[in-house]
């Protein structure tokens, strides 16, 4: 086992989506990790956040938690929350790290952007959230390179893959009203980078074992609307020729939100020494493993 495979890893945010997958991948591949849920680490209790990591004898902390519900970041009683969550925790962890003199790996959001390019955003473009979710990760961002400029920033999007939650993804949603419905209308918009939750975990162990730091964007290669990733899943699953997919008018607008904001993966591709797949490849498997009859 090499001197990276021995490394004792925190995941923070193991409950999520994120946090299942690489909990799963670093169970098959025999590392040593300790998985913090909300139940061994209170997020909410900044103050715990150093003696817990300190406590659990670890040489690496990859952070996965986040407050996820753009729409509630806007509600009076959740904004304080989302920035605890989504900026605080980040720098607390950054703090402990650098004191424990162990390497950070924070996961953000293509959110951080405005969605107003007319290509594929890479690591150094401008920034410019457009709602509370969004700042709240910037924010998040800076208060990690603020104690640690060497952390790795992962930036994802459009995060999908196995596990229970209390909101569906929206591949769930969409195959879960094609197995009840002969006919589905979503709006068009947004365009973003489809990401499958265990790919993204590979990615980070990886970028992790090998020393990368910096801003990084991490997801599946290519783009699609919200409109093509719908139909997309319902081919996969098999029920194209039974269900239509159709195109309603976007709601008026109650919440800004980038329209256009896929991640340039080049920068990926040269740090890994391989791109990563391509967006419909990495659907095809999700689909084909976690949706097929019987599954």
């Amino acid at each position: 086992m090499s001197e990276h495979n021995q490394t004792r890893i925190a995941v923070v945010g193991a409950a999520g989506m994120l946090g299942g997958a690489l909990v799963r991948l670093l169970q098959e591949s025999r590392r040593p990790f300790v998985a913090l849920t909300r139940r061994e680490l209170d997020l909410e209790r900044l103050d715990r956040i150093a003696p817990a990591l300190s406590q659990a004898g670890v040489g690496a902390v990859i952070n996965a938690s986040a407050y996820s519900d753009v729409n509630g970041a806007e509600r009076d009683d959740q904004r304080e929350l989302a920035f605890r969550i989504n900026r605080d925790v980040p720098g607390a962890l950054a703090r402990t790290c650098k004191e424990l003199s162990i390497p950070l790996l924070h996961v953000s959001t293509d959110f951080v952007f405005d969605g107003k390019a007319d290509r594929p955003y890479r690591e150094d473009d401008p920034t410019c959230a457009v709602q509370a979710y969004g700042r709240s990760k910037l924010e998040g961002e800076w208060a990690v390179q603020e104690v640690l400029p060497g952390a790795l920033i992962a930036r994802t999007s459009t995060l999908y893959g196995p596990g229970e939650r209390e909101r569906p993804h929206y591949v769930d949603a969409i195959l879960r009203q094609a197995r009840e419905k002969n006919r589905i209308e979503v709006v068009e918009k947004p365009v973003s980078s489809p990401t499958y939750a265990p790919d993204l975990a590979g990615w980070l162990l990886a970028l992790l074992d090998l020393g990368a730091g910096g801003i990084l964007h991490t997801v599946n290669a290519g783009h699609c609307s919200r409109f093509q990733l719908a139909g997309a899943a319902v081919e996969e699953a098999g029920y194209a020729g039974r269900v239509e997919v159709a195109i309603r008018p976007a709601p008026p607008a109650t919440l800004e939100r980038p329209d256009f904001s896929p991640l340039d993966t080049t920068l990926l591709a040269e740090t890994l020494g391989r791109p990563p797949r391509p967006w419909r490849e990495a659907l095809r498997e999700y689909v084909g493993r976690y949706h097929a009859p019987g599954s």
